[in-house]
């Protein structure tokens, strides 16, 4: 399994089984179509990736293997924004918040 993180925190971009490097030298997982430029990444080989990490959730060093980023904040679509603020006022309208 391969790993690539950013360079300046750490965090966790992608990962995947397999991994090759574009003729510019660029590492690319294969199945992927983003490859990424050395310069801003690094690139770790690791036994397995446990499960529940994700993406930006987590970071990666060969020292301290996987631990969960601490400036990560969860993306709501604006759809699933919509949908909540529509509960919250469907709570409020039958009396459950106040």
């Amino acid at each position: 399994m391969y790993v690539i993180t950013n360079k300046e925190d750490n965090k966790l971009i992608n990962m995947g089984e397999k991994l090759d490097y574009l003729e510019n030298g660029y590492p690319r997982l294969i199945n992927e179509k983003v490859a990424f430029p050395t310069g801003l990444v690094n690139v770790y080989e690791v036994g397995e990736i446990p499960e529940g990490v994700e993406a930006e959730k987590y970071c990666y060093t060969a020292e301290d293997g996987f631990y969960r980023n601490e400036n990560y904040v969860k993306y709501y679509s604006t759809e699933e924004r919509l949908e909540n603020i529509e509960a919250m006022l469907d709570l409020i309208a039958m009396g459950g918040l106040e």
